[in-house]
């Protein structure tokens, strides 16, 4: 209202300050919170504006010189109606859209809400998540205990078989010593089966040529016999003719001197047959004792012979097998290798999980206090709703950045786990064949002891047999000697 005893304005006046006034009415709507602010700065006019800035007051109608009509008044009157009509459609229009957008921002804080109630809820899921590697971390912990117990016994297993084998290899050169003198002992035996053979072709010999003199003998024998026959025919012929002529006694004492040297010489003959026959016999029996005796050497020689060869193909075997267990432990030892290598990487695989898992506390432990301070920051943007949209926006994109490495953090770790996992399944099904090449290699060590055992009873019973067999030959030679 104009202010009384203050003069009018122009007419032209009046014009330009309603063509303002309507100008800033109709830009009001069109403006956003700014306009409402600079509505809420603005005062209603004292009197119609100026073009050149200022408002009509004495001065003016001063100049004029008088007061202002009724018609003008009204006008005047109607124009700052019309304006503030418009001003109270801006100020309205900028309430609705304020309420408007009051209604948004309330609505959006709802779907932060409920979006931090879920991204709680994914924490708590994260955090059950989080205990579950924990626990499964320490119960492959506790497998990797288990493991390096199990390694650390198949070390002392093959240690244990390196003994063995360094025994058996130890007990090998004793059998191969003791093969070395049997070896030497079949060939002294067979020299000496040599000699005795010769000297039984000798015997053989002299035997023939005893039993060609007995023939001879005898055949002089019974010669003499017949001659002795005939001389005693003659004799009784001569008996019976010479009965009466003592002439011929003499020749009869002397046919009895030569009967009785004769019969002396039948009686050496008798005698020398009966030594022959003695000799022939004594020559016999050692003939058949050197046979028994070549006989025994030679089945003896050939059992020497068929042990060696036995010895010789089991010393092969043994070799064999001292080879292939040699090369199972050449394995075992890469698979140990091995297997130390995989653990390795097994405990470094497990000091990265658990430098991620300290990360991703120290993640949700920051994401946490970021919760804390967007409860805050929520509590605080209530007042303001522009801010409380951007940093909502800003908050849900941080979320869900974050929701997603977290799920790629789990992801990952989800992997490497399955692939712990498999990992300790080979190193288990490893673990089984080793246990099972070791069970394999202890038999195999039990039956070459049990080998060896025998062998060396076999050695000392052919040592102890070897002084009998070796007087023998003596008392064929000193029989020899005698005939």
């Amino acid at each position: 209202m104009p202010v009384p005893g203050k003069g009018r304005p122009v007419p032209g006046q009046l014009r330009a300050g309603g063509r303002a006034t309507s100008a800033a009415g109709a830009s009001g709507p069109q403006q956003g919170r700014g306009g409402a602010e600079q509505v809420r700065g603005q005062h209603p006019p004292r009197g119609p504006f100026v073009p050149g800035g200022g408002r009509s007051g004495a001065w003016g109608c001063r100049s004029w010189g008088g007061a202002l009509a009724p018609r003008e008044a009204a006008a005047q009157l109607q124009a700052e109606l019309s304006w503030w009509q418009q001003q109270q459609q801006t100020t309205l229009e900028q309430a609705l859209q304020h309420r408007h957008a009051t209604a948004q921002a309330e609505e959006r804080l709802q779907r932060s809400q409920e979006q931090l109630q879920a991204l709680k809820q994914q924490c708590q899921e994260q955090a059950a998540m989080r205990r579950e590697l924990h626990e499964e971390l320490c119960w492959q912990q506790d497998r990797r205990e288990k493991l390096q117990l199990e390694l650390q016994q198949a070390k002392e297993w093959t240690s244990t078989l390196e003994k063995e084998n360094r025994a058996l290899q130890q007990s090998l050169r004793c059998r191969e010593q003791a093969l070395g003198e049997q070896e030497e002992l079949s060939q002294g035996l067979q020299c000496h089966l040599l000699r005795l053979q010769e000297e039984l072709g000798a015997t053989q010999a002299r035997e023939q040529q005893s039993q060609r003199q007995l023939r001879g003998a005898e055949e002089t024998i019974h010669a003499l016999q017949q001659e002795v026959a005939s001389n005693r025919k003659h004799l009784a012929e001569l008996l019976g003719q010479v009965q009466d002529m003592p002439s011929l006694r003499a020749e009869l004492a002397q046919a009895q001197q030569g009967k009785a040297k004769q019969e002396e010489e039948t009686a050496a003959y008798k005698e020398q047959r009966q030594q022959l026959h003695w000799e022939l016999r004594k020559l016999q029996g050692s003939q058949e004792q050197s046979k028994q005796e070549a006989h025994s050497l030679e089945t003896r020689l050939q059992e020497l012979s068929s042990r060696a060869q036995q010895w010789q193909q089991l010393h092969q075997d043994s070799e064999r097998a001292l080879a292939t267990r040699e090369e199972e432990l050449v394995v075992c030892k890469v698979e140990l290798a091995f297997l130390k290598e995989k653990l390795s990487k097994a405990l470094e695989q497990k000091e990265a999980l658990q430098h991620e898992i300290n990360m991703l506390r120290q993640k949700f432990a920051a994401t946490s206090t970021e919760a804390e301070a967007l409860r805050s920051s929520l509590t605080v943007a209530r007042s303001d709703s522009s801010r409380l949209h951007r940093e909502s926006e800003l908050v849900l994109v941080n979320i869900s950045q974050w929701v997603k490495k977290q799920k790629q953090s789990n992801e990952k770790l989800g992997q490497k786990i399955q692939q712990q996992v498999k990992q300790i399944a080979e190193l288990t099904g490893k673990k089984e064949q080793l246990q099972n090449t070791l069970g394999r290699l202890q038999e195999e060590n039990k039956y070459l002891r049990v080998r060896a055992d025998e062998q060396h009873r076999e050695c000392e019973h052919l040592k102890a047999s070897r002084a009998p067999v070796t007087a023998r030959p003596e008392t064929v030679l000193g029989l020899c000697s005698c005939v």
